[in-house]
């Protein structure tokens, strides 16, 4: 307990610095040192990017995409135990058969074992710490420490610790207002939102709306990727794995809620998110 209050205190005590990301930040709990950020600073003069690059300093990420590996009953698998937070999606069977496109097999994937695979283990293979797995295995077999074996085509996970701390914090970001998108992520006009206009404010517009809440002066261009357009007024957006609806600047032809296709946007977009008290319309079109 008195290590945990030191680390929450070093935490503080960094963030409360407000310069430049310092090398002790390296040792911090991501725990501690989230909670800091958010408690101190409120107003997020901390932007997303810069938050994203104290948690990766943290953690020493590798720039890697997850992948798939199928593995063989010859590989040499051992259990690890993991620092990496849970994903945003609540569970690491969610988050394996998310990955993989696969149904959880019923039965877990150690050699020879039949009992129905309950849980995750997150493992290494072959002795290469650089990368951690998820496989389906049982309760009995997650907990040994000795060197093992799986059965031939088990598909073991890479998890990609940068896109979950990503989401994490993006969630964490969802609750002060505002999101700063990576560059292709998609979003969706939103149908009805006609109906929707900015509460409290007489002839009030999206445009001023998102300029109040970003911080930020207004693109001189639509947001979405490769159009050349000006941004001529607010969009009610979607995202996926989101919940809410977004003000996202946009050009005539893309702020249309009959075109429901998946638009990806430039880098650096920001995304203003609209709540109950901010519009006079109704639930669904105007806000969730």
């Amino acid at each position: 307990m008195k290590q945990q209050g030191q680390e929450q205190y070093d935490a503080t005590l960094a963030v409360n610095e407000r310069g430049k990301i310092p090398d002790t930040l390296r040792h911090l709990n991501y725990k501690y040192l989230t909670i800091a950020i958010f408690k101190h600073n409120r107003s997020l003069t901390y932007t997303f990017v810069g938050v994203c690059a104290i948690i990766k300093n943290i953690f020493h990420f590798k720039s890697i995409r997850m992948s798939l590996r199928k593995l063989r009953n010859t590989d040499r698998i051992q259990n690890i135990q993991s620092n990496t937070p849970k994903p945003v999606i609540g569970s690491w069977k969610k988050y394996w058969c998310d990955q993989s496109g696969e149904l959880w097999p019923e039965t877990c994937r150690f050699r020879g074992c039949g009992d129905n695979a309950d849980g995750s283990a997150h493992v290494i293979v072959n002795y290469d710490e650089d990368f951690e797995y998820i496989i389906p295995i049982c309760d009995d077999h997650r907990e040994i420490s000795e060197i093992f074996s799986v059965n031939s085509g088990t598909l073991a996970v890479r998890i990609d610790k940068e896109e979950i701390i990503t989401e994490l914090v993006e969630n964490l970001v969802e609750k002060y207002g505002k999101l700063h998108l990576k560059g292709g992520m998609r979003v969706q006009n939103i149908q009805g939102t006609n109906v929707c206009h900015p509460r409290g404010r007489k002839r009030g517009t999206w445009k001023k709306f998102w300029l109040r809440h970003s911080d930020s002066e207004w693109p001189s261009l639509c947001r979405v990727r490769h159009c050349m357009e000006q941004a001529e007024g607010g969009a009610h957006v979607r995202m996926k794995k989101k919940c809410g609806v977004f003000i996202v600047p946009m050009c005539g032809k893309h702020n249309n809620a009959q075109n429901q296709d998946w638009y990806s946007v430039e880098e650096h977009t920001i995304a203003v998110r609209v709540d109950e008290e901010d519009t006079s319309g109704p639930v669904g079109p105007c806000y969730l």
